[in-house]
């Protein structure tokens, strides 16, 4: 199936048709953005150098963040505070801020921003 395309080479001569149809496509993108996310979490169980996979390491994160009485934005953030390695690991920190700020208040954003920092103190 060929999909439909917008009718500019140039953003500038885009009409109203053409952006409809690149914000239908944005939508669909969205909306299998939760199993793209899972499927990343997933590939970050395998070998590492560490005594544990990344993906146990996420885990065992939100687990204790859970036992904790954490709110279900630090869980979620801690499950998710390293899937930067998946997509992007020269700047991990930042992939995952980037991916969770849409979803997460300012406080969040930044702890995960700086996540990488931070365990280096604490």
């Amino acid at each position: 199936m060929i999909s439909k395309k917008v009718s500019f080479t140039a953003m500038e001569h885009g009409n109203r048709c053409d952006n409809d149809l690149a914000l239908e496509h944005d939508a669909e993108n969205i909306q299998g953005q939760a199993d793209r996310v899972i499927e990343w979490l997933k590939s970050m169980d395998g070998d590492s150098p560490n005594k544990i996979s990344r993906l146990d390491h996420c885990l065992q994160g939100a687990t204790r963040a859970k036992r904790d009485g954490a709110d279900e934005e630090t869980m979620i953030c801690t499950l998710l505070h390293d899937i930067g390695d998946v997509i992007c690991p020269a700047n991990q920190s930042q992939a995952a801020a980037a991916l969770l700020s849409p979803y997460v208040s300012e406080k969040t954003y930044w702890v995960a921003l700086h996540h990488g920092l931070l365990q280096g103190y604490y």
